[in-house]
């Protein structure tokens, strides 16, 4: 508790001026003394190390002490060499002295809280649902039982209270089992426990939050028909950054349906001979409707982001998404790409690539960003270049009967019956420069500028 008191000492005064985290100290304190010292596992590793370099202390020339010295100096104080007029203690001496006085310490004698039985109900959890974590807790004081949970690996422990009251899975009041209620956010939950009375903290276990108990759940996986890549950039160098502060090239992908899936039988690969080059980790999850970021940096690591190990390439190449059979989901061979402009779906998630497009990482992608525009009565329709000169291009995943141009007080100016085709090209030479609307088949219109 050296400096605890201590102006000169900030943040080893502020820590241990509050009462809870001066008592998870001291847990942490007494785990390392019983771990290490206590129970004379030092002795262990001193023993290994003096088998590893015998020899090469005996072949020494430039010793302070005799070999003889040396070796009696485990246990006991020798006098002489370097050691001054006090001689150098032994190490068993030294360290079996400092395990008997920091064990006899009014912090670290002082009998903590017994946690046991800890579960997990369901042991199980289904994704998207609750799951209560109970424990045997004693000798704690009835307001200090705390979980402590979180969804992924590199985020912060959240602390909640844990109540025996029989309202949080702890089963009947007052019985000595705490409980809290949680939610499943995420499919793999790394969580542990903490209690304390007046006089001292426990961990469970002991040495959390290094250590921590995990609580697996369940989710719908992801067929190759529910996912689509949606989006890429293979030459970033101005855009968003990954955790490193690189910049780096990514892919998107997009859930198509209205419920969360698991992508952990899912994979992508820029080689057609291997199209199981990385799988997606098993705890990936693609929100409903939603979208999710893969690094192409070759790193092959999950930190925040997940990371593929393989590149994409700006001159062309190929993206594929495929199932655990090597069915592909999606597949895309690219040519030549801008750099710091995109590739987006337009529509978003159904229509063709287009490439040039404004980067939207981990959102709708703005097809209108380089003259593309979705029309919202029709995520299959596409209507380029926008704003257009001489001619504008018209193309539809349905099959199109009639298209029309309209003036905005919604008179037909120009109007092109087809035959099913599902695309078609209008001159625009005879068309003032303006704002209009392009109708297919009576559909909400569509703006449509002309320069």
């Amino acid at each position: 508790m050296l400096h605890e008191t201590d102006a000169n000492w900030p943040l080893i005064r502020n820590l241990l001026s509050d009462p809870m985290y001066k008592r998870m100290y001291m847990a942490h304190m007494r785990t390392l003394n019983n771990e290490n010292f206590a129970n004379a596992d030092y002795k262990n590793l001193i023993g290994q190390l003096r088998t590893l370099f015998d020899s090469s202390v005996q072949a020494d020339p430039n010793f302070l002490y005799t070999y003889t010295q040396y070796q009696s100096n485990l246990t006991t104080t020798v006098s002489g060499g370097g050691g001054g007029p006090g001689g150098t203690c032994g190490v068993y001496e030294l360290m079996d002295t400092r395990t008997t006085y920091l064990s006899g310490t009014t912090q670290l004698s002082a009998a903590p809280p017994a946690i046991s039985a800890v579960a997990a109900d369901p042991a199980t959890a289904v994704y998207g649902s609750t799951v209560n974590i109970t424990a045997s807790v004693s000798n704690a004081l009835s307001s200090a039982v705390y979980l402590g949970y979180r969804y992924k690996h590199t985020d912060v422990f959240v602390r909640v209270a844990m109540s025996d009251d029989g309202l949080h899975g702890d089963g009947p009041a007052g019985d000595g089992v705490y409980g809290a209620t949680i939610p499943v956010n995420s499919l793999k939950m790394e969580y542990y426990l903490y209690a304390e009375n007046a006089s001292a903290g426990m961990f469970s276990p002991e040495r959390a939050e290094h250590e921590f108990y995990t609580l697996f759940a369940t989710i719908t996986m992801a067929t190759s028909a529910d996912v689509t890549v949606n989006e890429f950039l293979a030459g970033n160098s101005s855009g968003i950054t990954n955790e490193e502060g690189k910049y780096k090239d990514w892919i998107e992908v997009k859930n198509k349906t209205g419920v969360p899936l698991g992508l952990g039988d899912l994979y992508l690969s820029n080689d057609l001979n291997d199209r199981t080059k990385w799988q997606f980790p098993r705890t990936a999850i693609l929100p409903a409707n939603g979208y999710l970021l893969i690094w192409a940096d070759d790193q092959n690591t999950t930190w925040i982001d997940y990371h593929t190990n393989f590149n994409l390439t700006l001159s062309g190449d190929t993206i594929l998404l495929s199932d655990s059979l090597g069915v592909l989901a999606d597949s895309i061979l690219y040519q030549q790409q801008t750099q710091d402009l995109s590739a987006s779906r337009c529509a978003d998630g159904t229509g063709p690539f287009v490439d040039g497009t404004t980067p939207t990482p981990r959102a709708m992608n703005d097809c209108a960003s380089t003259g593309y525009y979705v029309s919202t009565a029709s995520d299959a329709l596409i209507v380029y270049p926008n704003p257009a000169s001489d001619l504008v291009s018209i193309r539809s995943e349905k099959s199109m009967q009639r298209v029309e141009i309209l003036d905005l007080q919604g008179q037909v100016i120009e109007q092109r019956e087809l035959s099913d085709d599902k695309q078609v090209q209008i001159g625009l030479e005879r068309f003032s420069p303006g704002l209009y609307l392009l109708r297919v088949d009576g559909l909400t219109p569509v703006r449509l500028v002309i320069q």
